[in-house]
């Protein structure tokens, strides 16, 4: 077998890359020229499922990094862990699992399964094959959530490529003083947009958590009817965007301001939702974060 030179295999690899990429550009402009609603609504519902992915998978990642910066107390746990990641380590140095009594208490009594099937990273995960921690994220991955998020699309999207529809009506094109209030409506119309995500994230959640809790109730009576509190709900909603809705203008304009000067400083009309889309990848990953953030005490208000 040839063996390519490491530079000249960079070039290959990046000419290929660059082919592909051209091919599906030509193909995403051609679809987007002829069902231009089908092509951003499905682009946007894959860009915002992906974003919702890599916010559990970040979660995940900091849920980690909390439990094992928590294990430095003087309590029997604690101990007991720093012994548990002690004896880990040197498994893995020696190359061998030991299956005795003290193993099988650490990682059944101590270790949570929780913590054993979402470390990647750490000592806990190095002794999974990637085949169980695929299994374990898959097991921790919340769908209904993704969903959700995902869900949201139909609303984002038809809404921004409307707005952008009006810009290119009304505003000029390319032109500074375009380019300004562009950026600036935009900014402007993500303010109501980001407090109905919330309301709309509240409520969906609001009501599966009813829907779980009657049948709770059915199962012990099939008579018995658990009330829809909307009363509950508006103090959720009220709560949730009193909470959030501030730090996320701020994040907003860091986020978009800069993005959206590129997108209509650079991009033609015809690629601006294209952009929107890409930067909406990880713009989803921040509002599904900050949606499901702090749930048990927006929860406790419920009374």
């Amino acid at each position: 077998n040839k063996v390519f030179p490491q530079p000249i295999l960079t070039v290959n690899i990046a000419i290929m890359a660059s082919h592909m990429y051209g091919s599906f550009a030509k193909w995403y402009l051609a679809k987007l020229k002829s069902s231009p609603f089908i092509t951003n609504v499905s682009s946007g519902f894959v860009l915002l499922s992906t974003g919702d992915v890599l916010a559990q998978s970040i979660e995940s990642s900091n849920w980690e990094m909390s439990y094992e910066n928590s294990v430095v107390g003087d309590d029997e746990t604690a101990t007991a862990c720093r012994e548990f990641l002690k004896a880990e380590q040197n498994i893995i140095e020696s190359g061998f699992v030991a299956e005795d009594e003290e193993w099988t208490f650490f990682t059944d009594s101590v270790i949570s399964p929780h913590v054993l099937s979402t470390s990647g990273s750490s000592v806990f995960g190095a002794l999974q094959s990637p085949l169980e921690y695929g299994k374990g994220q898959l097991s921790n991955w919340n769908a209904f959530r993704t969903g959700t998020m995902a869900s949201w699309v139909f609303f984002n999207v038809p809404f921004f490529v409307g707005l952008y529809k009006v810009y290119d009506r009304f505003l000029p094109k390319k032109t500074p003083a375009g380019v300004v209030a562009r950026v600036a409506l935009s900014f402007a119309c993500s303010i109501p947009v980001n407090a109905v995500f919330y309301a709309y994230g509240t409520t969906v959640h609001h009501t599966k958590d009813w829907y779980t809790e009657q049948q709770r109730h059915r199962q012990r009576d099939e008579n018995s009817h658990v009330p829809y509190r909307l009363d509950s709900l508006c103090e959720k909603i009220l709560t949730k965007i009193e909470t959030e809705l501030p730090t996320t203008i701020k994040t907003s304009g860091a986020f978009w301001i800069p993005s959206n000067l590129f997108t209509f400083s650079v991009m033609p009309s015809h690629m601006q939702p294209v952009s929107l889309m890409f930067f909406s990848f990880f713009w989803n990953c921040y509002l599904s974060m900050s949606q499901h953030r702090n749930a048990k005490e927006v929860g406790n208000h419920e009374g």
